[in-house]
């Protein structure tokens, strides 16, 4: 997923309907886990994707309505045992 419409009415063919989703490098660590060592014969590939939504409030108070201002999604590395 690389955009997120800002509202539940975005136009698909109107690009300031719609925002890129971040994935914060030094939080992800789907490409590294999913990537195969030379002394591996496997790949393990992380369990959790975590997703952030971020949004604020528009429109009146009798008739709130609310925008997605920002969303990211990451794996984060694995608790220790």
């Amino acid at each position: 997923m690389d955009r997120v419409g800002v509202s539940g009415n975005a136009e698909p063919h109107y690009s300031q309907d719609w925002l890129k989703v971040e994935i914060p490098e030094n939080d992800d660590t789907f490409a590294e886990a999913s990537t195969l060592s030379s002394n591996q014969d496997t790949c393990e590939l992380p369990s959790i994707r975590v997703v952030e939504v971020f949004y604020k409030r528009v429109n009146t108070q009798r008739e709130p309505q609310y925008v997605v201002v920002k969303m990211q999604h990451y794996s984060p590395s694995r608790p220790e045992r």
